[in-house]
């Protein structure tokens, strides 16, 4: 779904709605979810720490690498697996995809990165300025400018920190014709 994403320009949320996922259990489809709009939520930040660890511009890398090195970032950074099944797994996304010298390259950079979590998680502090607090929280830029010029910094972070938050669950039940 993120290389479809990346390729074509197509919409997670209908890749995740198609008939993509329909071989898969209940609770694969929300990890499935979750993976592709974390990563899709998150995209600089990840971008930001992998470069950090990285011995090779972004740009340079295949589209296939790139995706498994964000979801292997994103799982390290923001779900509690171990570390060593989200490098494992991401390693093993590069070489189905026919990348396998590849391979090595992405197991170091996320074990560098599962050795250096700030890189992905920073501390909590506060921002000094619309562009860290954009970086902070994988906001365009522009758009963090435009909440500070509007509502201060400090209003700024509490709409940056709700924007990335994962949106709660919802039903609607149908009732029954009377």
């Amino acid at each position: 779904i993120l290389l479809r994403v990346e390729q074509q320009q197509a919409y997670a949320s209908e890749l995740l709605h198609s008939g993509l996922l329909h071989g898969l259990s209940p609770a694969d489809r929300g990890l499935c979810t979750e993976l592709v709009m974390g990563v899709l939520r998150w995209r600089s930040r990840l971008d930001q720490a992998i470069a950090a660890v990285s011995s090779q511009p972004l740009d340079k890398l295949d589209l296939e690498v790139l995706a498994a090195l964000r979801l292997g970032a994103y799982q390290l950074g923001w779900l509690r697996l171990p570390a060593r099944a989200a490098v494992n797994e991401s390693v093993e996304l590069v070489k189905a995809a026919h990348k396998r010298s590849a391979a090595p390259f992405a197991n170091a950079v996320l074990r560098n990165l599962a050795a250096k979590p700030a890189l992905l998680r920073p501390a909590r502090r506060r921002a000094a300025s619309a562009a860290q607090l954009a970086g902070l929280y994988a906001h365009p830029a522009w758009l963090v400018e435009r909440w500070t010029a509007a509502f201060r910094l400090e209003k700024a972070e509490r709409i940056c920190a709700y924007g990335q938050q994962v949106p709660p669950a919802a039903g609607r039940l149908r009732g029954t014709a009377r």
